[in-house]
Parts: C-alpha cells; structure tokens; sequence
C-alpha cells in the first residue's frame, strides 16, 4: 500500500510559494511545493496543514483538491495529494528550508524541483497562469 504524502499550492497576489530544502537531508537544496508525509491517523488534508505549521509556522486553511500522483522513492511507493492552501499571513518562519521564493507559476519550471514536484508542476502548468 502506497503512503500517503501532501503538497500545498500556495498563491499570494499572483505568485507562488516554493521551498527550497536544507543542505544535508533527503532532497537536499532542491525545490518544492511545501507539504509532507502524512502520518498513519491522519488525512491528506489534515497533514498538510500540520506539515505547513511545523515547516514555517504558519496557520493555513486548506482548501480545493487540485491533483494526484504516484511517485517511488527508494523501495517505497508514494501518492502525492496535491491541494490549495491559503495561508492566514504570508510570514514565514523557516523550520525546514534555507530558503523560500515567491514566483509567477510559469517560473517554477526553471528551479531544480524535486521529481515529485516536478510532475505536480508539470499538471498543474496550464492551470495557475491566471492571477488571483
């Protein structure tokens, strides 16, 4: 049985929100839309906004289902839910990246993205080039 893991579209006055992750862990200093792995009691949703509080501090209202996919890595077998989130501030503590951009969607497909993100990227690309 895959597990279940999250990623967040953030959006602010038009651009949006990509993370890049430290040095030294897993998917180090690659970009990424902001989620995680859900842990064995929770939803997508409710792990996505725990994952976006423990990774900038941030209060986060999830919002519309937007994509699924699966992606391996390692042995294991993942499948990413990807939602809307709106962020109550767009101040952000980083906990877990070195840095954080905000950019016009189009944008985000010049960064070294993780391959999971990638593809999220990839199916969202004809969908988030229109402003808020």
């Amino acid at each position: 049985m895959p597990e279940i893991t999250t990623a967040g579209i953030i959006r602010h006055d038009g651009l949006f929100l990509v993370a890049k992750r430290k040095e030294g862990g897993s998917m180090s200093g690659r970009w990424e839309f902001p989620g995680g792995k859900a842990d064995a009691d929770e939803t997508p949703r409710d792990a996505l906004r725990r994952e976006i509080r423990e990774e900038f501090g941030a209060a986060a209202r999830v919002g519309r289902h937007l994509v699924s996919t699966s992606f391996e890595n390692h042995p294991k077998t993942y499948t990413l839910h990807v939602f809307e989130v709106f962020l109550e501030s767009p101040d952000l503590t980083l906990h877990e990246h070195a840095e954080v951009r905000w950019l016009r969607f189009p944008d985000i497909g010049a960064l070294d993205l993780a391959d999971s993100d990638r593809r999220v990227f990839e199916l969202l690309s004809g969908q988030m080039t229109v402003p808020d």
